[in-house]
C-alpha cells in the first residue's frame, strides 16, 4: 500500500514539520513512516518458517474407496501470522467428502482453501475424507500460502514444492463381468 513515492512523501512532510514546530504533524508522519516500515517487515517475515505437511491414510487405493487427508501447518518462529490463506492443489479424480473445493486453473485441478491464524510456535491440521472416483497416478500438490501483516498494508505468498502420491487401481471386475466365458 505505501509506495516508494508515498514513504519518501511523508520522510519531507516529517522533516518539514519538525522544522516549521508542527509537532501533531510530525508526530502523525513518524506514526505512519514506523507502521508502515514494521508492515513491511511482518510481510517479508510472515512465511518464513512456516512448515506445511500433507499426508494420506495409504498410498494405494481403488475406485470408490474412501481415504484420509491430514493437511498439518506449524509456525517455527516467534512472530505471529494474523492470516494465512492456503490454496491445496488436488487432482479432480479426487472429491472431498467433508469439504468443498474451488476452480483451479490448472488442468484437471482443484484448489482445497483453508483459512487460519497461527500464534508463535503453534501448529494446526484438519482431517479431509477424499474419495476415489478414476484410476490412475495422482499427485497432490503444489501448496501456495499467502500472508502478511496484520493491517492488511504489505502480503506475501510463497509455493511450496510438496508434493503427494496416490495410485488408484483399476476397477476389480469378475469374469462374468468382463464378458468372458470361464475356463478349468
Amino acid at each position: 500500500m505505501f509506495q516508494r513515492a508515498t514513504i519518501a512523501t511523508l520522510a519531507l512532510i516529517l522533516v518539514l514539520a519538525a522544522a516549521m514546530s508542527q509537532p501533531g504533524l510530525a508526530l502523525l508522519c513518524a506514526l505512519l513512516l514506523i507502521t508502515a516500515g514494521m508492515s513491511r517487515l511482518w510481510s517479508r517475515w510472515s512465511l518464513r518458517r512456516v512448515v506445511y505437511e500433507r499426508r494420506l491414510s495409504q498410498q494405494r487405493a481403488f475406485p470408490d474407496d474412501e481415504i484420509e487427508l491430514t493437511i498439518k501447518v506449524t509456525n517455527r518462529k516467534l512472530l505471529p501470522l494474523a492470516g494465512l490463506r492456503i490454496l491445496d492443489r488436488l487432482p479432480t479424480a479426487l472429491s472431498l467428502v467433508n469439504a468443498t473445493t474451488a476452480f483451479s486453473g490448472a488442468r484437471q485441478a482443484q484448489l482445497l482453501q483453508r483459512r487460519t491464524s497461527l500464534r508463535w510456535y503453534e501448529s494446526v491440521s484438519w482431517r479431509y475424507t477424499l474419495r476415489c472416483t478414476a484410476r490412475g497416478a495422482y499427485r497432490l500438490g503444489p501448496v501456495q500460502l499467502l500472508s502478511g501483516d496484520p493491517f492488511g498494508l504489505y502480503g506475501s505468498d510463497a509455493t511450496h514444492e510438496v508434493y503427494t502420491s496416490l495410485l488408484i487401481y483399476p476397477r476389480l471386475l469378475s469374469l462374468p463381468e468382463l464378458g468372458l466365458p470361464a475356463r478349468n
